[in-house]
């Protein structure tokens, strides 16, 4: 296939522009979309030009690439190194143990053992792993477990002890080492918050791009398999494995050598940004790469952790209301808003996101100004209040919508209840406000077309929908991941449609989300992702 010169025809060409436009055929040279429309137009435009190659879709969908607006890609990276703690395949406690004492047996002794993507939710026991079932597993390495998402981490007693974390060590700002029922203090290996996590983590040695290459492309290939051509990075930090001055050089080195041919949009956590002074700003880059502004953790995260903060208690703990990571916030907010950033703030309680929407407000009060596209990450519990500052100030709220799939039944049963699960993800509300939306994956397997599905039927996973007066458009929730998306990283004028002159990247499905039932959105068998024109992945090599 010649890099970069593509004709597709007999297609159904949804572009996603303002008029709804759909067309048979479309045509890419160079990497731009140079022109869309009948069959016999395209066919014209080729027959005299030998260099594009044709493929005939005989009817089937095109769409722009999809754009995921909050993916881990070095994270996801390293998990292809790590010890797998996720369910599937495993059902208990006792399975993880076994699958990291099993992987211990191939380290060398004090070697450290990191696990990925626990949820207690889908284990027989629903239990917070701690230090005593990690050591059954090893007391020879220092081990880490981290959920599939959240900020909080599983350690066994060797991982606490090089750590020096003791019944005497105070808890870190904003974090909470938690400590064994009656034991006067003593840990019990489960850390929430990142700076908790951070007295172990900064002591795992951090892969090199040599170390993290393979893992990266099998990262990659995961997302181009589900349509990706574009990501946002929205945490460029320390992550398990990798500091973050050295993933911002993984990305620019991966993009400098054409590894990385997904679009990066890079989010610098604030941290890491203090640390290099500012010399980074919003907009710097290229179509390839670019910094996209700077990220800010803000509550615990996640519901089903307890963590993220609520102005009400839980309904499965009536003493814990989350909590809310950084106490300097409007400090740190009004000098990100002084320097010029686009800023991100990871938000997912009620109480979490009032904190982060002061914060942008009192920021803009003093440094005012326009068309910022700030954003609230995750963005789950909300309510009228918070929608109506959010169109005020141009705020753009980012959905992590498949948990109302995930975890919608147990919203309503365990951790909210029905009123507040009720309010969970109102994507229909924010776009009545006139607001864009946007909608993610977080740091699992990208999955954009059933994140579409959520949006759309927002069934749980028990099948009942959760308040059916925010489900959404096929068109809105498609929109999400396209054009919203674009517009969020400031590249309207560049991606997000199929438009003539704009990037050539594309995702062919083999079947039109807009007439299949909705509850088959996600399973969707995606085709082909193209980036640039050229095809960077194809289902069963069939182009």
């Amino acid at each position: 296939m010649s890099k970069k010169t593509l004709a597709i025809i007999n297609a159904n060409v949804v572009t996603l522009d303002d008029k709804d436009t759909v067309v048979e055929a479309i045509a890419i040279k160079d990497g731009r979309i140079t022109a869309l429309g009948s069959n016999t137009e395209i066919k014209s435009l080729t027959k005299h030009n030998r260099s594009y190659k044709t493929i005939d879709l005989k009817g089937k969908t095109v769409l722009p690439g999809f754009i995921e607006t909050h993916g881990h890609l070095v994270l996801n990276g390293e998990f292809e190194s790590c010890v797998d703690a996720g369910s599937p395949p495993n059902e208990s406690i006792e399975d993880i143990i076994s699958s990291v004492a099993e992987y211990a047996k191939n380290k060398e002794k004090g070697e450290w053992i990191i696990g990925k993507g626990y949820n207690r939710t889908k284990l027989e026991d629903n239990k917070f792993l701690d230090r005593f079932d990690l050591d059954k597993a090893t007391t020879d390495h220092p081990v880490v477990i981290q959920p599939f998402s959240g900020p909080m981490a599983f350690v066994n007693s060797l991982a606490l002890e090089k750590a020096g974390i003791t019944r005497e060590t105070p808890n870190p700002t904003g974090s909470e080492i938690v400590r064994v029922p009656g034991s006067n203090g003593e840990p019990n290996g489960v850390l929430k918050g990142y700076n908790a996590m951070g007295l172990v983590f900064n002591l795992i040695p951090s892969f090199k791009w040599d170390e993290i290459k393979y893992g990266l492309g099998k990262a990659q290939e995961n997302y181009f398999r589900q349509g990706i051509t574009s990501f946002h990075e929205p945490k460029l930090a320390r992550f398990v494995l990798i500091k973050g001055h050295d993933a911002l050089k993984i990305y620019q080195r991966g993009v400098r050598e054409n590894f990385v041919k997904l679009r990066t949009n890079m989010m610098i956590h604030d941290k890491t940004l203090k640390d290099l002074k500012f010399s980074l700003e919003t907009g710097l880059g290229n179509e390839k790469i670019r910094v996209g502004g700077v990220s800010y953790i803000g509550d615990g995260a996640h519901i089903y952790l307890n963590a993220a903060a609520l102005s009400e208690p839980y309904l499965n703990n009536p003493r814990e209301k989350g909590y809310w990571a950084e106490p300097e916030i409007n400090e740190e907010i009004t000098e990100m808003q002084r320097q010029g950033y686009q800023i991100l703030i990871h938000a997912m309680g009620d109480r979490g996101i009032s904190i982060a929407l002061d914060a942008f407000e009192n920021a803009n009060k003093l440094f005012p100004r326009e068309n910022t596209r700030h954003r609230v990450e995750h963005a789950l519990l909300m309510y009228p209040e918070h929608i109506q500052k959010m169109k005020e100030m141009g705020i753009m709220p980012n959905f992590s919508i498949q948990q109302v799939n995930i975890f919608g039944d147990r919203f309503i049963d365990t951790f909210l209840g029905q009123e507040r699960a009720n309010r969970i993800a109102p994507v229909a509300s924010v776009l009545s406000a006139g607001i864009k939306p946007l909608m993610h994956s977080e740091a699992g397997t990208p999955c954009p077309l059933f994140c579409v599905q959520c949006a759309v039927s927002r069934k749980t996973n028990s099948g009942q929908v959760l308040n059916k007066e925010e489900r959404v458009s096929v068109k809105d929730a498609l929109k999400m991941i396209t054009t919203n998306a674009a517009y969020a990283s400031f590249e309207e004028n560049i991606k997000g449609t199929l438009e003539k002159n704009k990037l050539g990247d594309l995702v062919i499905l083999e079947r039109d989300p807009f007439v299949v039932e909705p509850d088959s959105i996600g399973q969707i068998p995606i085709l082909s992702t193209i980036i640039d024109g050229e095809i960077v992945y194809s289902k069963d090599n069939i182009f």
